[in-house]
């Protein structure tokens, strides 16, 4: 070994009450069944003392092959959201 101090880990700020946690499906549809378990997820959230957004491709029936777009809208709007100075936390559905 020659002796270097090993890299600073970056490390994210702890999550408060009213942060914005965004819920997102990035790699799969929501299929309209799921609907009332991200509405139970959402109210979970909410009672934590977050804020809340759905992302904008997490709607049910939305679908582009086995996914809920396609890969240019998806990597878009992960893009976005990582970009976003408000949201604090991805939550994936």
């Amino acid at each position: 070994m020659t002796g270097s101090a090993s890299p600073q880990l970056l490390r994210p700020r702890t999550l408060g009450p009213g942060d914005l946690v965004v819920i997102a499906s990035l790699s799969g549809a929501l299929h309209a069944v799921y609907e009332p378990d991200l509405q139970q997820a959402v109210t979970g959230l909410e009672r934590m003392g977050f804020r809340v957004r759905r992302a904008p491709l997490l709607e049910a029936g939305r679908h582009h092959w086995w996914s809920a777009a396609r890969p240019v809208e998806i990597a878009e709007e992960l893009n976005a959201l990582l970009r976003d100075p408000e949201v604090r936390a991805i939550h994936r559905a």
